[in-house]
This record gives C-alpha cells, structure tokens and sequence, in this order.
C-alpha cells in the first residue's frame, strides 16, 4: 500500500475493514478492505465528502462495472444539491477508491 494513502474508516469503531451490500454483486458479500487514495482524500475534501458518507455510497450505491475489475458506485445524498455522488474504483485484493465525484449522471 502506498505510504501517502489511507484506509477509510467506517462507523464509530473506525474499522478499516467494510461489510458491502451483497444484493448487487457476489463481490461484495465478503469483507473487504478500503483503500482512499490521496487524489481521492483531496476531492472529498474539495468536494465536501466526509468518511461517513463515502462509507455510506459505498455500502448502499448503485453499482456499475465497466470491466471485471474497475467499477463505479454512485448515489443521491440527502440535503446536497449536486446530483449523484460517486467513487471511481478498482476491486484489487482490497477496494481502491481512486476518486470521488459529484454532479455525477450515468451514461447511456
């Protein structure tokens, strides 16, 4: 793992370790490890995304695959104005959240 990257923390327990919801995809009905690059930590901030609303797009996004191993996951959150956030990421030995956007539509 790189040294300027983190782990997320999900719930009060700060668990880098994420329960993924397993209706969408046998991929996330295991426990997987979440890894936040720094690109990614710098739009969340940019963005005003916290920890615990990427846990949350995480854990209960729509799930988009755009081959066997990257993925979008993307979902409305209460109170913002901005349309769809989303999390461009790659499904390694662990979760890769390489960035984090918002005013995000799905394609066609």
């Amino acid at each position: 793992m790189p040294q300027n990257a983190h782990l997320i923390h999900i719930n009060s327990a700060f668990s880098p370790i994420f329960a993924l919801s397993g209706y969408r995809s046998s991929i996330f009905q295991t426990k997987l490890r979440v890894h936040v690059t720094r690109h990614a930590r710098e739009r969340m901030a940019q963005r005003n995304i916290n920890e615990a609303l990427l846990g949350e797009l995480l854990e209960t996004g729509q799930v988009r695959y755009k081959d066997d191993i990257r993925l979008w996951i993307a979902k409305e959150a209460p109170g913002r104005q901005d349309n769809l956030i989303c999390a461009a990421v790659i499904l390694e030995e662990m979760l890769v959240v390489k960035t984090v956007m918002h005013h995000f539509q799905w394609e066609s």
